[in-house]
């Protein structure tokens, strides 16, 4: 595969996904993989970006909403 846009215009989302899971999993380095799969380091970067603010989301949300929860329980206990 050349590398460059071309290559990474040719990857659907099932094909990033599995890119963006194998640079977190970081069972190679992120060097290797873009030249394996003949993509830029960037788009692997970019990649990788999405699920991890994706996970930072998720988590931020689950606090405030624990948090939330917290507060109200504090309501009925001193009722």
């Amino acid at each position: 595969m050349d590398r460059g846009v071309g290559a990474a215009a040719r990857l659907l989302g099932r094909d990033r996904k599995d890119l963006a899971i194998q640079a977190l999993a970081g069972s190679e380095t992120v060097s290797d993989l873009a030249a394996r799969l003949g993509v830029s380091r960037k788009l692997i970067y970019q990649q990788t970006h999405k699920p991890v603010a994706a996970l930072d989301d998720a988590f931020l949300l689950a606090t405030h909403d624990h948090e939330v929860e917290s507060v109200k329980n504090l309501g009925q206990v001193a009722c």
